[in-house]
């Protein structure tokens, strides 16, 4: 609960959950969810090596844990790592794809890579489960021009 409200930006929690979640690894240190929010709170704090230390760990016991692959992810693309990026938010977008968000981003970093191919049809999944997202419908008009460009969101 703590974890959810200082996500959330409750400014008291966010202690609190930082507490938590220390003795919750503790007590739990093969919890792949627990691993992960506290990966999340170590990134918001700017503690990236940390952050990136606790979603291995997290994606080590469950490969399939959506939150510590999306959020190293964030962390790769942020670090230039475009394809240990796209590695990790493929699958999370595979399992989840209603979350454009996702999507949006993999396409992006599928068109700055010069995979046009792949960023066409991560926008194409996108536009499925979110018909009326303006900035995807962008994008596609933009990867379907001749020259293709990435334009921006």
């Amino acid at each position: 609960m703590w974890a959810s409200l200082a996500q959330q930006g409750v400014q008291t929690a966010d202690a609190q959950a930082d507490q938590w979640l220390h003795k919750a690894v503790l007590e739990a240190p093969n919890d792949a969810g627990v691993l992960a929010a506290l990966g999340y709170e170590e990134q918001k704090r700017g503690r990236i090596q940390q952050a990136r230390e606790h979603y291995l760990h997290a994606l080590e016991i469950d490969p399939l844990s959506n939150e510590a692959a999306l959020n190293l992810g964030v962390i790769e693309a942020q670090a230039g790592n475009a394809d240990r990026a796209i590695k990790l938010w493929q699958g999370p977008f595979d399992r989840i794809p209603g979350r454009s968000e996702v999507g949006m981003n993999l396409a992006l970093l599928y068109c700055s890579t010069g995979k046009m191919g792949k960023a066409r049809t991560t926008i194409a999944q996108v536009l499925k489960f979110n018909p009326d997202l303006t900035s995807a419908r962008n994008l596609q008009r933009q990867l379907n021009a001749d020259p293709a460009t990435c334009g921006t969101r």
